[in-house]
């Protein structure tokens, strides 16, 4: 019995363990913070050393300025991308971004970056404050100066810690990007939501 057993439960676990492996080569976990670029160091390297300790391989985080103290945090105020106006790019934030994907790289950890944040939209940035948080979606001209926007992330911006490479080359320190956190989920047909 326990040779007929062994003869059916043995294939079976093999198969199982195939399985697994497959999954998790392919499997990873991750962690979402907005403001960790505006950490001092020793705060960042140690939530980015605590994520290696737990194997997250993917923290996401978005281009979006923000308020000192985040969360209780020592976070520094960094201003937003376009804070001066749509299309006058302050790229301090673009640098902190820079940084924390060296950081996290050395840790085998990638980023993955939001370009914007509904949240902020919201709030009354400079896209909210001219197109409001509906148009924003649908303007012509909302898509075209958010369309600029990506362009400068991805394709003007440089690395300088990493050779003077545009984001769009990083494909070593970046999993991915998403256009904005939290995009619009309401329906947005005239009359609608």
């Amino acid at each position: 019995m326990l040779t007929v057993l062994k003869m059916k439960v043995l294939p079976l676990l093999t198969i199982l363990s195939i399985v697994h492996q497959g999954f998790t080569a392919n499997s990873f976990a991750g962690a979402n913070n907005y403001y960790i670029y505006s950490l001092p160091d020793a705060d960042r390297h140690a939530i980015l050393d605590g994520m290696q300790a737990a194997g997250m391989k993917v923290l996401r985080t978005w281009v979006t300025g923000h308020d000192a103290g985040q969360k209780g945090s020592n976070s520094r105020a960094v201003p937003d991308l376009e804070h001066n106006g749509i299309g006058t790019y302050d790229e301090t934030i673009l640098d902190q971004i820079d940084q924390l994907m060296v950081d996290a790289h050395a840790r085998g950890i990638k980023l993955l970056i939001g370009m914007h944040d509904k949240n902020s939209l919201q709030a009354g940035d400079i896209y909210g404050q001219r197109y409001g948080d509906r148009n924003f979606y649908t303007d012509p001209d909302a898509i075209n100066n958010f369309n600029q926007r990506i362009t400068h992330i991805l394709n003007i911006h440089k690395n300088k810690l990493l050779s003077n490479r545009p984001w769009s080359e990083l494909g070593g320190y970046i999993f991915g990007y998403e256009s904005q956190n939290e995009c619009v989920t309401i329906p947005i047909i005239s009359g609608t939501g």
